[in-house]
Formats: C-alpha cells, sequence, structure tokens
C-alpha cells in the first residue's frame, strides 16, 4: 500500500512537470532538449502557479554561463505570464560547481520511484498538500554521458530517510546550488 501511494504521488507529479517543464520552455523560448555539450537545467515547480529554472552550460567558447528563470501565473488569471531572468555568479568557479555535481553522482541518479523499495518501513508517509509541494526536475547532460530524473519534496523525503545515498546525494547537488547561486533557500 505505502509502495502505491509513493507511485501514485510520483505519477502525479511527472504529468504536472512534464506539462509545465515544455510550458516554461515555450515561454523561455528554450528547447525542451538540452542543447549544448555541457548543460544542466534544474526545474522547480512550486504548487500550480509557480516554478523557476537554473540554467548553467559551457558555450562554444568553452566559457560556462549561468541563469535563473522565474515563471508564475496570475493566480486569478491564468493568461498573465510574469518571466523573470537573472545571470547568476557563482561563489566558485563554475567548473568546481559542475565537478561537485558529478561528485554528488548527478549522471547517475534514478527517479524516486526506482529507489521506493528502500522506503519500505522506513518511517510514515505524510499527507503531503499538492500545492506546497516542491518538485525537483533535473537534466545533465555532457559530451559522453546524460542523464534526466525527477523527485518531489526531497528534504522531507532525506528528513524522513536519513541513510539512503540517492536521497542525500540528491540533497547535497541542491544545497551545492543554493549555496553557490544564493536561490532556493529552504
Amino acid at each position: 500500500m505505502k509502495n502505491l501511494k509513493i507511485l501514485i504521488l510520483f505519477l502525479f507529479s511527472i504529468g504536472v512537470l512534464a506539462q509545465n517543464k515544455s510550458k516554461i520552455n515555450a515561454d523561455l523560448k528554450l528547447p525542451d532538449s538540452l542543447n549544448h555539450e555541457t548543460e544542466v537545467r534544474i526545474y522547480k515547480g512550486e504548487g500550480t502557479y509557480h516554478s523557476s529554472l537554473f540554467r548553467m552550460y559551457k558555450d562554444n567558447s568553452g566559457k560556462w554561463n549561468t541563469e535563473y528563470y522565474e515563471h508564475s501565473n496570475n493566480e486569478n488569471e491564468f493568461t498573465e505570464l510574469l518571466t523573470e531572468k537573472r545571470t547568476l555568479i557563482s561563489k566558485n568557479d563554475v567548473e568546481f560547481v559542475f565537478l561537485n555535481l558529478e561528485r554528488n553522482y548527478i549522471f547517475e541518479l534514478p527517479n524516486i520511484d526506482q529507489i521506493a523499495h528502500k522506503l519500505d518501513n522506513r518511517g510514515i508517509i505524510e499527507k503531503a498538500n499538492i500545492t506546497d509541494k516542491k518538485e525537483f526536475k533535473i537534466q545533465v547532460k555532457s559530451k559522453y554521458k546524460n542523464n534526466e530524473f525527477q523527485i518531489s519534496n526531497p528534504d522531507n523525503y532525506l528528513k524522513n530517510n536519513p541513510n539512503i545515498d540517492e536521497l542525500i546525494y540528491i540533497s547535497e547537488i541542491l544545497n551545492t546550488i543554493r549555496y553557490e547561486f544564493g536561490i532556493w533557500k529552504k
């Protein structure tokens, strides 16, 4: 029963974030696929109306670029779109940041449904309010490998399952981005 609840919540979140990801990309005039040889995108969805995108990529000249997009709809008027783009500066060299993401297995991490068996008998599943959920979809690409995975409420999962490696790595990836670029503070 516990796995069924996790699976239902996961499948619902995939549909919602997948729709939002394509809409965000279209609104920001970004392709759905990663178009640079080395690129990281982290989409964060918060409820129905607000999402954000962290993007770092190496351009053709080898220079790292880091961008942050806010994307929201007015809660009362679905037709009013608000977007904001900022260029970010990291506390450390961006190549160092990328190496930290690699060190935390960003190219190997699975979706939450692939580690659901590890969550058995590890505490209670708390009832989640869908509009309060924080969902992350992470896409990464380099010359030789790529990966894409998704997780909802990673901080809560880690709090309830502190010994699961994949949750620790996901948390470290997000904490690296939070620290280096000053976004998504807890």
